[in-house]
């Protein structure tokens, strides 16, 4: 009977043991199972994400380019108004000219 209550003994033993392990791990289990699911649903919503980077950053240079065409324009517009400028300056020297000329 001595032998059977210290197998009893060491049985309790190895389960009280087992038990502490297991409440000792679960937290830890716990919380890197959270951080895996929470990884899955990064990962999964990361191509969407990226998707959504690139048509943005399109939309961002075609409203770019196009800025940079208008300010050519504008450039070419202001060149040929400051070359029109001149001519009509240079006219009107002229004509100051030849009024000195005929008074």
């Amino acid at each position: 009977m001595f032998s059977k209550r210290k197998g009893n003994s060491r049985v309790e033993r190895n389960n009280n043991q087992l038990k502490y392990d297991y409440s000792q791990m679960k937290e830890p289990y716990d919380k890197m199972s959270s951080k895996t699911k929470q990884f899955i649903d990064v990962s999964r919503k990361d191509p969407d994400t990226k998707q959504l980077l690139e048509a943005t950053l399109e939309a961002k240079q075609n409203a770019i380019n196009m800025y940079i065409d208008t300010i050519s324009l504008l450039k070419l517009e202001l060149a040929t108004i400051k070359i029109e400028t001149e001519r009509v300056n240079k006219k009107l020297i002229s004509y100051l000219t030849s009024s000195y000329l005929l008074d």
